[in-house]
């Protein structure tokens, strides 16, 4: 998935939220975080009218296409 401007700022904002370990299915919050940028992006999966979706904290994060973020 080609994600927009908006989308990738608004990802990576989240990135920086929290120092992050991936469990297997979602991005915990850890101490001593284990994820880059890029494999934290490489989880972003295609939903529907480009939105993207991450499994982050125990929830899923939707992201649309002008950056807009919601759960």
């Amino acid at each position: 998935m080609t994600l927009t401007k908006p989308q990738r700022q608004a990802l990576f904002d989240l990135y920086q939220r929290n120092t992050l370990t991936f469990d297997g299915t979602f991005f915990r919050a850890s101490e001593q975080g284990t994820i880059t940028y890029r494999q934290f992006r490489t989880k972003v999966i295609h939903a529907w009218d480009n939105c993207a979706i991450i499994p982050w904290c125990g929830m899923w994060i939707g992201i649309e296409a002008d950056g807009y973020t919601h759960s």
